[in-house]
């Protein structure tokens, strides 16, 4: 019976901590509400338009790029505690954020909401 239950304790422990946690995937409060706001926004477009989080200088930054309806749009970078940190992309094809390359310095973590 031994040879059952040990082996099937330590499966169980490392499915759960594999599992992601809730709160790894929640945004704060106000980034809730610009998300929702965005979602609502006429110019943010019917289809393709998505909200993304990234690893950026040590903090996680999210991304709201208005979709394909809008050529050569800007997508604006926000952070956690939703400022404006800089716009990339777009018709002037920037790439600068906080003095750094944003396209070569910043990690996709997920795509947090999309149409």
């Amino acid at each position: 019976m031994k040879n059952i239950i040990i082996p099937s304790i330590l499966l169980l422990l490392f499915f759960l901590s594999s599992c992601k946690k809730d709160d790894d995937l929640k945004v704060s409060d106000c980034m809730e509400k610009t998300i929702t706001d965005f979602q609502k926004d006429p110019s943010t477009c019917p289809t393709g338009a998505t909200v993304k989080e990234y690893e950026f200088q040590g903090q996680k930054v999210y991304a709201f790029d208005l979709g394909s309806c809008v050529e050569d749009a800007a997508v604006t970078i926000l952070s956690s505690e939703c400022d404006i940190l800089c716009e990339v992309g777009g018709f002037g094809g920037t790439s600068d954020c906080l003095g750094f390359n944003f396209f070569e310095n910043a990690k996709e973590l997920r795509v947090v909401w999309k149409n």
